[in-house]
């Protein structure tokens, strides 16, 4: 190539190979190590978003730590004059998306090999505590060994609660393939990858997606309300047991679907080996042992004949038999089909089609409502014409009540829908007075509604968002080491000390605070212990500090940091603009200070000076 684009004086950038939303992937060589790699390049209108710098180098960062033969591994991170990138390996080969779209339906031993790569790769992952979040035809390649190997880390999450990525009122995911808990904003685990997992290997046996529609927004309403079309509906000759695999990967509940990769994984290949006659092999065998001496053709002619006229006169006697056993019926048999797991529609179609008669009885199953249970007589059975053959249909999971939990606290609330089966929905804060109870005086499903288990219930609070705020404690006339502590279990995180030389009395005692003791504030809000000097002090100095403030009338409080906590140096109101200001420090101690600077009890800015 001539005259390559050159990255860390290491990597020449080649031909693009691949795109992404946020990120295209290069064709590169490794000058260093003299390899081919592929190299993942952040867009240039992303390279001065912090927001998604911090996400692309997290995609590197738990890639990096995954090492295994079904992931695309991860050499690093780097980035050269303001351009991110990823070096990562090679695979040649196409996407599994390319090959879905080419061939339409992928065969189906191929398509669970392929699903038991990623299970093996993901439950790997998930062993390192970390989930994927956007399992996909297109996030899985396919090499020339016909090996599926997952990439695409880029909305991975640590399951140590903190998210390696975090997109404020971003679903994250594909919507085809998303989750109804990733959908809803919810909490996300393992079982959110078994899901998507689910949805891939349903497109594979397929050749379409478990859900459509126009918009986004209503392809994610199906995800979360729809009931799942069962694969062998779609496609007879999927295997009943393949079939049920998929359909619970793809249980609405989290709880419903299979407790781990492995659990998956295991059935998966329980479902080739037991396929209920799908899989089973139809090629013949035994072996014929041929006797090589030569044979006199006329001996041959006339064994045949022998042997064709005894098969006659035997054929004849055994019809002529039947017709005596018989006494001359010309009644028709038929064989019950395969009616289990079907759509009760497909299976009452195939019924008549057969020649027979049905009646349908329902029962609660853990299967789709409206899917076949069971048939009486049971599949492959021969029958006469007409003969009629009930249907035990699925009318979905049994129904609980709907309890009523106004007047409970969330913790109450949540015990009860618990131990009936039923989860807790949105959550939604709402004070009804001057002072909140922190009680349950709203809910969704109302009490006395039959739903299914694993019913989402939506609950209203008379309260603050515990979240956000929380009701301060008094804290006057404790000391300065109980006042913080107090305060830091109320949840606030800035908390600073004004010592007052005009109450000796109090030395060391907290005086009055801000926000008051008693009432509701923010977690965020700036937290002042006003208290009776109490340290020895001198070390004094005015240091010029800068301050714009954004609106008029706004309260500014500037700090400095020293080892036994954080104390008030200024505190004055000034108007919207840019200031010089007047810091008057005195510290116990010498060096380097950081000032804070406080404005409407937000932190807007840090300045160092020397004392």
């Amino acid at each position: 190539m001539d005259n390559p684009i050159l990255l860390s004086n290491r990597y020449e950038v080649g031909e693009i190979i691949g795109y992404g939303g946020m990120a295209t992937i290069h064709r590169a060589y490794d000058r260093k190590l003299d390899r081919q790699i592929a190299l993942k390049i952040l867009k240039r209108e992303y390279a001065t978003d912090r927001e998604m710098v911090g996400r692309f180098i997290n995609e590197a960062k738990a890639m990096h730590k995954l090492d295994h033969p079904h992931i695309v591994r991860v050499y690093g991170v780097a980035g050269d004059s303001g351009t991110y990138y990823i070096p990562m390996e090679l695979v040649p080969g196409n996407t599994l998306k390319e090959l879905i779209q080419r061939k339409g339906r992928i065969p189906i031993n191929q398509a669970v090999t392929w699903a038991l790569d990623v299970c093996d790769a993901l439950s790997y992952a998930h062993s390192k505590r970390i989930i994927h979040r956007d399992i996909k035809p297109d996030n899985i390649l396919i090499d020339p060994d016909g090996m599926a190997k997952i990439t695409d880390f880029g909305i991975a999450k640590v399951l140590d609660g903190a998210a390696v990525t975090q997109l404020d009122g971003d679903v994250l995911g594909s919507v085809q393939y998303i989750a109804p808990e990733q959908a809803q904003g919810k909490k996300t685990d393992e079982k959110t990858d078994i899901y998507s997992l689910g949805v891939t290997l349903y497109e594979m046996l397929t050749g379409k997606l478990p859900f459509s529609a126009d918009t986004s927004v209503a392809v994610a309403m199906k995800h979360i309300r729809s009931v799942v079309v069962p694969p062998v509906s779609i496609e007879p000759s999927i295997p009943y047991s393949l079939s049920s695999v998929v359909v619970k990967a793809l249980s609405k509940n989290p709880a419903n679907r299979y407790a781990s990769m492995e659990a998956f994984y295991n059935d998966l290949l329980r479902s080739v080996h037991e396929p209920d006659g799908t899989f089973a092999d139809t090629v013949d065998h035994s072996i014929e042992v041929l006797d090589d001496k030569p044979v006199d053709p006329r001996r041959s002619i006339k064994k045949i004949t022998l042997i064709c006229g005894a098969a006659i006169f035997a054929l004849a006697a055994f019809i002529l038999v039947g017709i005596l056993l018989l006494g001359g019926s010309s009644s028709t048999q038929v064989t019950i089909p395969a009616v289990k797991g079907l759509y009760v529609d497909l299976a009452t179609d195939n019924l008549t089609k057969a020649g027979l008669s049905y009646e349908i009885r329902s029962a609660y199953s853990d299967l789709a409502e409206g899917t076949v249970i069971s048939s009486s007589p049971l599949e492959g059975e021969v029958v006469e014409a007409k003969t009629k053959v009930t249907l035990t249909v699925s009318q979905g999971p049994d129904k609980v009540q709907v309890p009523n939990l106004t007047g409970k606290d969330y913790a109450g609330a949540v015990l009860e829908l618990e131990r009936l089966g039923l989860e807790v929905g949105t959550v939604e804060y709402s004070p009804q007075g001057e002072e909140p109870t922190g009680k349950v005086f709203s809910q969704s499903p109302a009490q006395g509604q039959m739903v299914t288990a694993g019913t989402f219930v939506n609950l209203a609070i008379d309260g603050y968002n515990p979240d956000h705020v929380t009701h301060t404690t008094p804290v006057t006339g404790r000391t300065v080491k109980e006042a913080i502590s107090f305060l830091k279990e109320d949840g606030f995180k800035n908390i600073v000390v004004c010592e007052s030389t005009s109450s000796a009395e109090n030395r060391g005692l907290v005086i009055s605070q801000s926000p008051g003791g008693g009432i509701y504030a923010m977690k965020e809000s700036l937290c002042i212990l006003y208290v009776g000097n109490y340290r020895a002090r001198g070390i004094r100095g005015t240091k010029k500090v800068s301050v714009t403030t954004p609106s008029s009338g706004c309260s500014v409080v500037i700090t400095v940091v020293e080892s036994d906590g954080e104390f008030v140096m200024y505190e004055e109101t000034l108007s919207k603009g840019s200031h010089s200001v007047n810091v008057k420090l005195n510290c116990a101690e010498k060096g380097e200070k950081t000032l804070r600077i406080y404005c409407g009890g937000v932190l807007i800015g840090t300045a160092q000076v020397e004392l």
